[in-house]
């Protein structure tokens, strides 16, 4: 069974990922630990039907607790939402505001330009002009009223231009909202497990307080 998509496949650079790498570990042995103490519960001869139900519950509600205030996915996604807005500093800074008249001329035409192109024809204009840093700061540096840039368009111009400037965040920051994302799906996913071990339902377990597997 597969909590999370990552584990011990992670081999990628920085803290984040070391993070990201330890949270995932966490969560699958966690989980793994309580389904094994659940089928255990079912296995104990000396409790009624009654008596396992109620110690399923205990256990899941603790477990779902445990998962949901669990320091080691706090942490993976501190550590990456950290990174994201370093990369994003990085990013800014080499986008450079019109501050002389020549530059305001240049950028002016350019925004022209961009609002007299529609559709596929200025995808490719996009895709021609991207990676020059007079260009993108032109387009990105100004609001979306002015340049006429839909959201798609500024993600791609954003993109191309990245990998330029900062080859290796185009790389990484991907596969960072790729953790992000596998981390929370891994999450419900372990407690939905637990819940169907347990016979529950996610929403019917209470609150209760966080328990490390016996």
């Amino acid at each position: 069974m597969e909590f999370c998509a990552q584990g011990d496949v992670i081999t990628a650079r920085g803290l984040h990922w070391s993070r990201n790498h330890d949270a995932a570990n966490w969560l699958r042995d966690y989980s793994l630990k309580v389904l094994s103490d659940l089928a255990a519960i079912d296995a104990d001869e000396s409790l009624s039907p009654i008596g396992k139900v109620n110690k399923k519950s205990v256990l899941a509600a603790k477990a779902k607790a445990a998962i949901e205030q669990s320091k080691a996915l706090a942490q993976a996604k501190e550590t990456s939402a950290k990174q994201l807005v370093k990369w994003n500093k990085e990013f800014e800074s080499h986008l450079k505001q019109a501050t002389t008249t020549h530059a305001a001329t240049v950028y002016s035409k350019l925004w022209d330009r961009c609002h007299e192109l529609r559709g596929a024809e200025r995808l490719a204009w996009l895709h021609k002009h991207a990676t020059d840093p007079t260009f993108a700061s032109a387009l990105l540096t100004s609001p979306t009223a002015v340049t006429g840039l839909k959201s798609d368009e500024l993600g791609f111009l954003c993109e191309k231009f990245e990998t330029v400037v900062r080859p290796e965040a185009a790389e990484e920051r991907p596969l960072t909202l790729q953790a992000l994302d596998d981390l929370d799906r891994g999450a419900r996913n372990a407690i939905n497990r637990i819940c169907q071990a347990a016979g529950l339902k996610a929403d019917e377990l209470g609150n209760a307080e966080p328990v490390e597997a016996a």
